[in-house]
């Protein structure tokens, strides 16, 4: 569909208040399409955290993607996809994503962005955690997995790309505040191989963060501990700006 922002969320719209989602499986694909004037937004579980969340055995098996096309005004839009979470926001709040050591909380649903878009964040687990509106998030991820594929091969690409296998993007509040974002991450595997732009691709992409864990942190306090990537991760376009792998 088309219109102004559009979340997706195979389980849950958005955490307004404290929030517990447990044993919670999507199996559905979901995906958009078409001019859109403000931001996408897609989770495979939960589109969107703005309250304290704690989420418990939760899996995505649905294919998560976007195609979106340039607004009236003729400006591209960001795309967030998270394969549990599409991003964690604006509050001040904690987010728990919690599996055991023998039931991870899992993405196994390929993720795909083309079309035309300006910023890009995309991970298997959350693709933003996004502090720039309000200081103090906290995410702490335990027994996660990510096994989805993720591809991006866009027509146009006017902002930064941040890819990761676990999470995109960690942004801070201002620059005031440089340590606002903490992630705690333990017991987190990636899978999952990505694959930015395509050897026939004539995009000029902007600056691209690429990582098997962790796309990019902006200043945040980051912790890992039991972390492994055995995905393989290609550039495959022209880059105008760094190029950090």
């Amino acid at each position: 569909g088309g219109g102004s922002t559009l979340y997706i969320g195979g389980i849950v719209h958005r955490s307004n208040s404290a929030m517990a989602v447990t044993n919670c499986t999507n199996y559905g694909d979901l995906s958009q399409s078409g001019a859109v004037s403000a931001e996408v937004c897609i989770g495979g579980v939960c589109v969107e955290v703005y309250d304290h969340t704690d989420m418990t055995n939760c899996h995505n098996h649905g294919a998560l993607s976007a195609t979106p096309k340039k607004s009236s005004d003729g400006v591209a839009q960001v795309v967030r996809i998270g394969g549990l979470i599409g991003k964690q926001t604006a509050k001040v709040c904690t987010l728990n994503i919690n599996g055991s050591t023998d039931n991870y909380c899992t993405n196994t649903g390929a993720i795909t962005v083309e079309g035309e878009v300006s910023l890009i964040t995309i991970s298997g687990i959350i693709s933003a955690i996004d502090s720039t509106k309000s200081a103090g998030q906290t995410t702490n991820l335990n027994y996660v997995k990510n096994s989805g594929t993720i591809t991006v091969d866009v027509d146009t690409a006017t902002g930064n790309s941040y890819v990761g296998g676990i999470v995109g993007l960690c942004d801070r509040y201002s620059s005031s505040t440089p340590n606002s974002c903490t992630v705690k991450t333990s017991n987190a595997i990636n899978s999952g191989n990505i694959t930015i732009g395509s050897e026939a691709s004539t995009t000029e992409y902007q600056a691209i963060n690429l990582g098997g864990i962790l796309g990019r942190p902006v200043t945040a306090i980051l912790t890992f501990s039991n972390i492994k990537n055995t995905a393989k991760m290609e550039f495959k376009g022209h880059a105008t700006g760094d190029l950090c792998l």
